[in-house]
């Protein structure tokens, strides 16, 4: 399942390159990157549910940071123009 977020970043490169509007581009990532989130979604919570990943374990922290932050996380899939990620905002805070 970890090769699901590089499923979504290749979505994101082809509508770059395509030249979509933040319209067309949230009506792709809906299309193609809302369900593989869906299925992230549900593995995370199988993982948790079924006690195959420890909490507290550094696997268990990063699936309960994404899960309480799941509508944060995904607003590229509800807002047109919203970045999948902050990695340019945190470039330009460690310059």
């Amino acid at each position: 399942m970890v090769e699901s977020f590089s499923i979504i970043y290749q979505v994101e490169a082809e509508i770059k390159a395509a030249g979509l509007s933040p319209e067309q581009r949230l009506q792709e990532h809906q299309k193609r990157s809302g369900p593989v989130m869906e299925e992230l979604q549900a593995w995370f919570t199988e993982l948790m549910d079924s006690r195959k990943v420890e909490p507290n374990s550094g696997l268990g922290g990063a699936i309960e940071y994404m899960q309480k932050r799941w509508t944060q996380l995904t607003q590229f899939l509800r807002v047109p123009g919203a970045p999948l990620d902050n990695n340019e905002a945190e470039r330009i805070l460690k310059r």
